[in-house]
C-alpha cells in the first residue's frame, strides 16, 4: 500500500492508502499536507484514499537529514525499501493541489505541465523541483525546474525509457495505465 509519512514533535504521523499497488500496474501517489501544517492526505491514482491530522503541527526544519524516497532517513533494512520504479517526482510548497490538479499531474511530464494554465497559479515559486527517472544514466536526475536541485541515486538502477499510455475513459479518472518501455 502506499505510505506517506511527516514527522512532527509529536512524533511520526503516517497516511496508508488502501489499493494494492504492488500489482505489476502503474500508480500514481501524491502525499500533501495542507497550509494549515496539519492535515496530510494521500492519493492514489487521482483519488483520495486517505487523510489524518497530525497531533503536532508539522514545520520543523531537520537541517541534518536528506530527503529520502522509497524508504526513510538512515534506513539500511531492505524490508523498508519501495519495490518497485519511479517515473516522475515533483515537490510543491506551501500549495494545495486540488484532486482534479492531482489527476492532471498524473500524465504531465515537465513541459506539459509547465504549459497548462491551470497549474499557472500554483507552481510560481512554490514547485519546487520536478524530476524524471523514466530514462538516463549515472547517478543524477537531473531537475527540470529552474531550481537546480539534482538528486542523487543510492542502491538503486535506471528502470530504462518509457512511454504512459491512457487505454480507456473518456478523462484520467477512469480506466487502466499502461507503463511500456
Amino acid at each position: 500500500y502506499a505510505h506517506f509519512r511527516l514527522a512532527s514533535s509529536a512524533g511520526n504521523q503516517d497516511c496508508i492508502g488502501t489499493t494494492d499497488i504492488f500489482d505489476q500496474k502503474w500508480h500514481h501517489i501524491c502525499g500533501t499536507l495542507d497550509a494549515d501544517g496539519y492535515t496530510m492526505k494521500l492519493y492514489v491514482d487521482g483519488k483520495l484514499e486517505a487523510q489524518t491530522t497530525m497531533a503536532a503541527q508539522w514545520g520543523q526544519t531537520y537541517t541534518s537529514l536528506n530527503l529520502t524516497i522509497g524508504s526513510y532517513e538512515g534506513n539500511t533494512n531492505p524490508a523498508y525499501f519501495a519495490a518497485g520504479t519511479f517515473g516522475r517526482l515533483s515537490i510543491w510548497k506551501s500549495t494545495a493541489l486540488t484532486e482534479s490538479l492531482i489527476r492532471q499531474l498524473m500524465f504531465y511530464d515537465y513541459d506539459d505541465m509547465d504549459d497548462d494554465s491551470d497549474f499557472d497559479t500554483v507552481k510560481g515559486s512554490n514547485l519546487k523541483g520536478f524530476w524524471d527517472f523514466r530514462d538516463g544514466t549515472g547517478v543524477t536526475v537531473d531537475d527540470e525546474h529552474s531550481s537546480n536541485h539534482d538528486l542523487t541515486i543510492s542502491g538503486a538502477a535506471w528502470a530504462g525509457a518509457g512511454t504512459l499510455t491512457w487505454t480507456g475513459g473518456a478523462t484520467p479518472s477512469a480506466g487502466t495505465l499502461d507503463m511500456t518501455g
